[in-house]
């Protein structure tokens, strides 16, 4: 496989197999990272509660995406661009935990290759295990005879076993803390 390159726009069609970005967005969140590429627009998140239970997240508005770091040796994944009355749900939803504490040590409980200290310096509440994360997208020779987008389902931990915590931030906002995955031009693979 060849060596990914620093330049966004080819990274982006080069992860969507021919398709070139159609627009560049300025995300204005000083706690992420500078160059983001997009995977896709989010659909849903499907994640295990500490109960147990097998749960999904689905932001129904707006123009969510996962996206991930170009620049991070195993390209971090992301979720940006929930509206604001998305976060204000997620802040209601899930903020208040009693098991708060700080999106550093929630990713060295994850594990994985992601378990590194390089995340924001944020006090986050622990959602759930992250099992999958659902996209929708159109790449190149992937033609979907009822829409112009394909959804892509990305199982996490299938290899490894380990996989990430989805969180919540005071802001509504969600993180995505460990794994074992990875975001090279294959896809999102663990």
């Amino acid at each position: 496989m060849p060596a990914p390159t620093s330049d966004p726009i080819e990274r982006y069609t080069r992860w969507h197999w021919g398709i070139e970005p159609g627009q560049q967005i300025e995300i204005d969140d000083p706690d992420l990272p500078e160059r983001l590429v997009e995977c896709g627009r989010l659909v849903e998140l499907h994640y295990t509660d500490p109960d147990g239970t097998e749960l999904e997240l689905i932001p129904n508005e707006g123009d969510p995406s996962v996206v991930f770091d170009m620049d991070h040796p195993n390209q971090r994944l992301y979720v940006v661009n929930l509206t604001r009355r998305v976060r204000n749900a997620v802040r209601r939803r899930f903020n208040g935990s009693p098991d708060r504490c700080s999106l550093v040590d929630l990713a060295a409980q994850a594990g994985g290759r992601h378990a590194r200290r390089d995340y924001p310096h944020l006090m986050v509440n622990p959602i759930g295990v992250l099992d999958a994360i659902v996209y929708r997208t159109h790449k190149k020779g992937d033609e979907n005879p009822h829409s112009d987008e394909s959804e892509y389902i990305h199982a996490l931990g299938e290899e490894s076993g380990i996989k990430p915590i989805l969180a919540s931030d005071a802001r509504g906002r969600l993180w995505i803390a460990g794994g074992n995955y990875t975001a090279p031009y294959d896809g999102i693979t663990d």
